[in-house]
This record gives C-alpha cells, structure tokens and sequence, in this order.
C-alpha cells in the first residue's frame, strides 16, 4: 500500500511539473510549460516601450523565454521592443500593424523571423539583424518603413514578398550564398536605388523587381540562369539592359514596359535555345535596339519576342552559347530619376493586374 501511494504521489508531482499554464507577468500574457515561456497574443492594449526579461518566476518557479506565438503584439501601440538572447523564434503576424513601432532589438540568438512579423509597420526605418537568423519568412518586413536593409550570410531560407511595398527603401545589400531571389523580394519599392546581386545568385524569383521606379543600379551576374516573369516590370527609368549568356530562361512580361527602355544587349550565339515566351519585352518596341553578337542576327529576327525591335550586330557583344560555363558580370543601368507607376501598363497581364490590386488595397497607394 505505501508503494502504491509513493508511486501515485511521485506521479502526480511529475504532472505537477510539466503541466502547462497561462500568466499575467509584468503586464504581459505568457504561456508556461516545461521550463519555458512563451510570449501569448496579447489581450490587454499595450504602450510605449516593452522589454521582455529573459526569466520570468510564476509561482515559485522559473521559466526562460524562448519564442513569441502568432500575432503576439499584433495591432498593439508600443514604440519600442526588447526581444531577450533566449527568443529564437517570431512568429506570424508578431508585430504586424504595430504603426508606432520605431525600434527593434533583436534576440542575438534568433533563427526564424515569421510571416508577416513586422507587416505595416510604418514607422520602422531601421533594424539589425542577427548572424543567428537562418530564416525569414514570407512578407516578413512588408510595407514596413524600412529605408535600408542588410541580411547577412547566415539566412538560408527566403520567403516570398519579403520587402513587397517597402516604399521608403532606396538600399538593400544581399548575403553572398543566396541562389535565388525570391519572388517579389522587392516589388514596389518606389526608392529603391540600389541592389547588387551576388554572383552565387542563379534565379531571379517573379515579380522581384517589379514597379521599382527609380532604380539607379542592379548587377546582373554571369551566374545568372533563370529571369522570372514581371521581374523588371514596370520600370520605366530602365535604359539599358545587358542579359548575360548563361540566361536560359526569361519569364512573361520580363521586362513589360520600361518605357525608357533603349538598348537590350543579349549574348546568346543560339537565342533558339532559350526559353523566352513572346511577350518578354511587350510595350517597349518603339525605343528600344537588341544589339546581338556577330553573325547571329538571322537567328534574332526568327524570334517571335523580337519581331518588331531593330536588331544590330555588335563586333563588342561577346557571344556565348547557352548553357556554357561564363565568367564576368553585366549590369543593368537606369537613371537615378522617380517617375510616376505605370498603372496601364501593369493591367495588361491579369496576373499582375491581380497581384498590384492587392497590394494597392494592402498598403494604400
């Protein structure tokens, strides 16, 4: 009999201390299991600046900190947070429509930033991330105020839409092991000025630069395998364009109309090998030359994509096979000038006219 009450009681206080709770902490909503707390969507409107300890005790117990649940802060009135060393992970929505959020300090031990996490967030101009973080997650930073952004090498995982309608960013610097530009990295980024795309970068995601009006510079790689469709769409202070040969793919409205577009230089030898839908240059034919290798100007002019652009030959285009191995980066130049949005041009593709829609009703503009 005794060994069955000592066996009962030692379970119970096993149950006792995993069992889970939920508690009110220095004006905060935490859920409590297994030593660790977790940062709960808060129910009580919260102000000003909030800093998150890294231990809390409840009931003479201590808890460490170690994430913040789905729209944990969402929607809330703080100006400012501190997220402890002990956090490794955001979650969805976190931050999402904080309007007077103007500093972040981030965990230095975070891994994940979650979708949509500091969505809205207007008045977020700057924020450092962490060599911890490994994942951002899609829309992310999202019409947030950001003005510049650095991330470094140690993200491996890239979500769609991360700085989609950011319309204050003018600089973005890229870690030097990213291979794909997601797509919509920086749609609708109105000031954006300047991306230097790292040479281990092979795709160039959809959407990713479309509607960036006053792009100065973005350097092209030889890396370069895949253009997504409306990529470069909408960039009517585009000039000039050089496609590196090792491009095997380009995708629908690729470059849909950069009015201002004057000058494409492609580097195909055997242009019939590459992927290009017939509408990868539309609404651009009146201004804009394909200047080609030597001897291949017969092989452009069967190409539906270019059946009404002016082809010259240049002795200075240097030819390259597709699907060879290349050396050497190109760049894509545009005037430093801020233009309208070409709202006509963008409705001629359904698809695109959808996603602008969306985002015109998202973000007000």
């Amino acid at each position: 009999m005794k060994r069955l009450v000592f066996s009962f009681t030692l379970c119970m206080l096993c149950i006792m201390a995993y069992a889970d709770d939920i508690a009110m902490i220095g004006g905060i909503r935490y859920y409590l299991f297994k030593g660790e707390a977790t940062v709960m969507k808060q129910e009580t409107k919260l102000s000003g600046k909030v800093v998150i300890p890294e231990y809390i005790s409840y009931n003479g117990k201590s808890y460490r900190v170690t994430s913040l649940d789905a729209k944990a802060f969402a929607s809330q009135d703080i100006t400012s947070i501190v997220i402890p060393n002990s956090v490794e992970e955001l979650g969805d929505e976190s931050f999402q429509y904080c309007m007077k959020l103007s500093s972040v300090t981030l965990s230095s031990n975070l891994k994940i930033i979650g979708s949509s996490c500091f969505f809205s967030c207007s008045k977020l101009t700057s924020i450092k991330l962490p060599n911890s973080i490994q994942e951002l997650k899609k829309s992310c930073f999202a019409g947030s105020g950001l003005t510049t952004i650095s991330i470094p090498s140690s993200v491996t995982t890239f979500g769609e839409d991360l700085f989609s309608a950011c319309s204050d960013l003018t600089s973005a610097y890229l870690p030097n092991n990213i291979t794909e530009l997601p797509a919509g990295l920086f749609s609708f980024c109105g000031k954006l000025l300047y991306v230097k795309i790292p040479s281990s970068v092979k795709v160039i995601g959809g959407r990713c630069f479309q509607v960036c009006t006053s792009i100065s510079q973005v350097t092209l790689p030889s890396s370069i395998q895949k253009i997504g469709g409306s990529s470069f769409e909408g960039l009517n202070n585009l000039k000039y364009v050089d496609i590196p040969g090792s491009v095997t793919s380009l995708g629908y409205y690729c470059f849909g109309g950069c009015k201002n577009l004057i000058k494409i230089t492609c580097h195909w030898l055997n242009p019939e090998k590459v992927d290009l839908p017939t509408a990868a240059f539309p609404y651009i034919y009146s201004n804009a030359k394909i200047y080609v290798p030597v001897g291949t100007k017969s092989k452009y002019q069967k190409l539906y994509a270019f059946r009404d652009f002016q082809i010259i030959e240049d002795a200075s285009v240097s030819g390259v096979t597709v699907n060879s191995v290349t050396t050497g980066t190109t760049s894509v130049t545009t005037t430093s000038e801020t233009s309208n949005v070409i709202d006509n041009t963008i409705q001629k593709a359904s698809k695109v006219k959808n996603t602008y829609k969306k985002v015109k009703s998202l973000f007000g503009f």
